[in-house]
């Protein structure tokens, strides 16, 4: 779930995985004023209790252009930093191989653009933990400064489906004037009410399709919103593989739920045609983007397709 009009917004899901996470009020405060210039910094992170390796995203985006989609580059050079009051990390360029800051299904991994020289990543020692708060701070080469501060959330929990479940899913190779295929339910705890909590599903193979189907025309998504609700009753698309039909979809359904600073970047950002134009900033000073904390829970299941 990447959009993309006058700014760019990767969602981390490689990194949740964007994914979405409960965190100190004192986050929820007025974002940063900073010039809408044609070279802007845009910087992008999602910090994810219990991962050990943290990634940001420092691109610049042409806010000024008519066009419906940002113009990003990266910026190589930067100097990261990213820091607990205990820990201090130094994140370098990440190596050439498939991009650590873009989730594989974002609009971002299209031929043609590559950001990869603006990822920048590292292992943080003892990993992400639930209740820290930590500091980014970013130099870049042009001596412009970017500082961030996110307080990770307290991990959600499934309640349903088990592990290994079988879940029922329309086939891409059935008749689609056919009845939509069954729903199944799928239910937590421990995400706040007033956090923007989202449900998501990863394909374990990345070349497989498979897709929330919502709306009275069961249109296929990758990640619902479901903030405020403890159960949502889905239905899904599988079975489209690289080599073609499978009747078996291994894939796994993620509960991500987000910090207050995320709760009103999501907010504002997708509702970004009469949000201001300085509401893009959200956990930073000086640059637009996010510098936030996730929390996620997991649970494999299997897909079969009708």
């Amino acid at each position: 779930m990447v959009v993309a009009r006058r700014f760019a917004a990767p969602l981390l899901l490689a990194a949740l995985p964007l994914l979405p996470l409960a965190a100190g009020c004192g986050l929820l405060r007025d974002p940063t004023a900073i010039d809408h210039d044609l070279d802007a910094l845009n910087v992008h992170s999602l910090l994810v209790a219990g991962a050990d390796t943290v990634a940001v995203l420092v691109t610049t985006v042409d806010v000024s252009s008519a066009a419906t989609e940002a113009q990003l580059t990266p910026v190589p050079g930067a100097a990261v930093t990213i820091s607990d009051g205990a820990e201090t990390v130094t994140l370098g360029a990440q190596p050439d191989g498939p991009d650590r800051c873009i989730a594989f299904r974002s609009y971002l991994r299209s031929p043609g653009i590559d950001l990869r020289a603006g990822c920048y990543t590292a292992v943080f020692p003892g990993g992400i933990r639930s209740g820290s708060t930590y500091d980014l701070t970013i130099e870049a080469p042009d001596g412009r400064t970017v500082t961030g501060t996110a307080t990770v959330p307290g991990t959600p929990r499934i309640v349903e489906p088990v592990a290994g479940a079988e879940l029922p899913a329309r086939s891409p190779f059935g008749d689609f004037t056919a009845p939509p295929p069954p729903s199944f339910e799928v239910r937590w705890a421990d995400a706040p009410a007033d956090r923007w909590t989202a449900l998501a599903v990863e394909p374990t193979d990345p070349s497989c399709d498979v897709l929330f189907l919502a709306g009275p025309q069961l249109i296929g998504y990758v990640m619902i919103e479901v903030t405020g609700l403890s159960a949502q009753a889905a239905r899904a698309h599988a079975g489209s593989c690289q080599e073609g039909r499978r009747d078996r979809v291994d894939a796994t359904l993620v509960v991500a739920t987000f910090d207050s600073v995320y709760t009103r970047y999501a907010r504002d950002f997708f509702d970004r045609d009469t949000a201001p134009l300085r509401r893009a900033s959200a956990g930073l000073t000086g640059a637009f983007g996010v510098f936030a904390g996730a929390a996620r829970a997991s649970v494999d299941v299997v897909f079969l397709p009708q």
